[in-house]
């Protein structure tokens, strides 16, 4: 997972995301811990460009364009392309 997609989903309001094993394929002794600390790195970079200091700081403000607020259940409601209800990418 890219750290930019990490901060989205933080700013969405996850408490967590997924990390890809691709590091691990090629080396599996050490991969896993260079694929954390690079991560690790970029969102700290990205935070604090936004000018906060803890992934728990995000919130719907930074994000671009500004997602409308949910409109109920669903936290898709307001974002452009996205459906209600309906299954997206895989």
């Amino acid at each position: 997972m890219e750290g930019s997609r990490a901060v989205k989903c933080l700013a969405l309001g996850a408490r967590a995301v997924g990390l890809g094993r691709a590091a691990t394929d090629e080396d599996p002794a050490a991969g896993l811990t260079r694929l954390v600390d690079c991560l690790s790195f970029e969102l700290r970079l990205l935070i604090s460009a936004l000018g906060k200091y803890q992934p728990a700081a995000l919130g719907l403000e930074d994000l671009w364009p500004h997602p409308a607020p949910a409109a109920g259940p669903s936290t898709a409601a307001g974002l452009p392309g996205l459906l209600p209800g309906a299954v997206h990418g895989v």
